[in-house]
């Protein structure tokens, strides 16, 4: 499948992908990954992880939020550099957000004439295209941020390989989610568009946090594909009952917990028994809270689980 998750290089996000690179390079994903974090060491555990199963990824050039913003130091760029540069499957994308984006990028287009390009479509496509096509390179990937490339921003790339990318996690206090709301439209859409692959930010979202403080609410977000309506992606919600205080998080995960395991045992249920699930099951069972870090990295795999279904 022609899925291009997209992650943060935190510390449960690159737990994630390495424990699911099986996964991830039986269906062909494609995960980018936004390095945040100071060192690279768990970047680089995470990139020979999908070397060994063979999968693809993209890793960001110049990340726009986290420890390294706006570029990646030498020394870190040449870590990830030494880990790629023997990999076919592996590479760089860079983001074009800013006029000084055009100039930076075509040093790193003679260094890595096959690097893929995110477009935040905040620069005319014609001064675009006249930078990134100039380079005699193969067919480059175009990642294209739906809700600011037009469709005729999109149209000035020729390419086989466009890529729809779309935060679908509309992200808000966990107390007041809805319990049931669409996620994405885009793996039932995206070809009627013109391209020929899609992605998101999973149930993370784009909005970057280094860090929270307690939580008053806990909530589980689980998504999955409703075949009833043709395959769109849907998230529910679930959500503690006593948000009154930030205190007691196991507490409200077990109350968060208990509503996902009575959903998913009612009859009708269209979430899938993934292996996340099973694992939400068995920590239903032994009553353990195992911190709210690893209850984002369940669900983030459960996302990818029900996206190669």
């Amino acid at each position: 499948m022609n899925y291009f998750p997209f992650f943060r290089g935190k510390q449960f996000e690159l737990i994630c992908i390495r424990e699911n690179g099986g996964l991830i390079a039986r269906q062909g994903f494609t995960p980018i990954i936004e390095p945040v974090k100071e060192g690279a060491n768990g970047l680089v555990r995470t990139i020979e992880a999908l070397k060994r199963e063979q999968a693809g990824f993209l890793i960001v050039a110049n990340p726009s939020v986290g420890h390294h913003a706006p570029s990646l130091p030498d020394e870190f760029a040449a870590q990830v550099n030494d880990a790629i540069s023997d990999y076919a499957q592996g590479g760089w994308i860079y983001q074009l957000q800013e006029a000084d984006d055009l100039l930076a990028v075509r040093s790193w287009l003679q260094n890595w004439p096959d690097l893929a390009i995110l477009h935040h479509g905040t620069m005319a496509a014609k001064d675009v295209v006249e930078v990134v096509t100039n380079q005699q390179g193969p067919d480059r990937k175009h990642l294209f941020l739906v809700d600011k490339c037009s469709l005729r921003y999109r149209g000035a790339f020729s390419s086989r390989h466009k890529v729809l990318l779309e935060d679908g996690f509309k992200k808000t206090k966990n107390a007041d989610y809805p319990d049931v709301e669409v996620f994405s439209e885009l793996p039932v859409t995206y070809q009627d568009q013109g391209a020929n692959g899609f992605g998101d930010y999973l149930i993370v979202g784009s909005e970057y946090s280094d860090g929270g403080g307690a939580a008053y609410a806990v909530a589980i977000h689980i998504t999955y594909a409703d075949h009833e309506d043709d395959g769109v992606i849907y998230v529910r919600h679930f959500k503690s009952d006593t948000n009154d205080t930030p205190t007691d998080p196991a507490g409200k995960f077990q109350e968060a917990l208990e509503k996902l395991i009575e959903y998913c045992a009612q009859p009708g249920s269209k979430i899938p028994e993934t292996e996340a699930i099973r694992e939400f099951q068995r920590l239903h069972q032994h009553g353990h809270f195992p911190g709210l870090g690893y209850v984002k990295k369940l669900s983030m795999q459960h996302h990818l689980e029900i996206m190669g279904r």
